[in-house]
């Protein structure tokens, strides 16, 4: 990138780098581009994405401008989901908001049909219904069946699993009526446990994007959901 980035465009204006998971940089990376963003080109823009900005150097937040997203929550997805797909099947919409986790580009990509496969919903309500019935048997028996599956829609799942707990939370905080019948054993768990498995899911879905093996992953989760 930083060789690249003192080359100038040939079709546009400017150059845009986009560092997915800047927070997972070691300090040695991190000290490698500072130079470039203290005195890079004026064309070239470098977009740092990262879910803790204490794992960046403040060497290098000092150098940027920070931007806070946070997801939508429920209703607002519904809501604008609603008005940028009015012909499409409202119970497929509301699904498409449930299953986003507040990110509303998941549900166009559902909607527009480049999304999940259709097994993932089912699946991420049947790993929670496990998971609160507390047979760790099952449970397992169930994550050693996702062995099979590939990882980007194993990374799917975990995503809409941590929606459905993020659910689950809302509901016991009242902000939401009701989730279902489905989702009742899962938000009558204590509040602890959903925020940690809400925090292991998180962590093992960041784990998609690096070299592991998806039987680990199954193994982890498994894990994760007995405690």
């Amino acid at each position: 990138m930083r060789s690249d980035a003192f080359i100038r465009p040939n079709e546009a204006d400017r150059k845009v780098y986009v560092v997915h998971h800047a927070d997972t940089m070691n300090a040695y990376a991190q000290n490698a581009i500072l130079k470039l963003l203290e005195e890079g080109p004026a064309y070239a823009a470098f977009l740092l994405l990262c879910e803790n900005p204490g794992s960046i150097l403040p060497t290098i937040r000092s150098r940027c401008e920070g931007l806070s997203l946070t997801p939508v929550g429920l209703r607002e997805a519904g809501d604008w989901l609603s008005a940028r797909f009015p012909d499409a099947d409202p119970t497929r919409r509301e699904r498409a908001a449930r299953n986003c986790g507040g990110i509303l580009g998941r549900a166009v990509r559902e909607l527009e049909g480049e999304g999940e496969s259709e097994t993932v919903p089912p699946a991420a309500q049947t790993l929670l219904s496990l998971a609160a019935g507390g047979d760790e048997l099952a449970l397992a028996g169930f994550c050693i069946s996702l062995e099979k599956w590939k990882r980007e829609d194993l990374a799917a799942l975990l995503s809409a699993a941590i929606g459905l707990l993020r659910e689950a939370l809302l509901i016991q905080a009242g902000a939401q009526p009701s989730g279902g019948p489905e989702l009742a054993p899962v938000a009558a768990l204590p509040q602890k446990r959903l925020l940690s498995w809400a925090q292991a899911l998180e962590e093992l879905r960041r784990a998609t994007q690096f070299n592991v093996g998806v039987g680990h992953l199954c193994g982890a989760l498994c894990a994760a959901l007995s405690r």
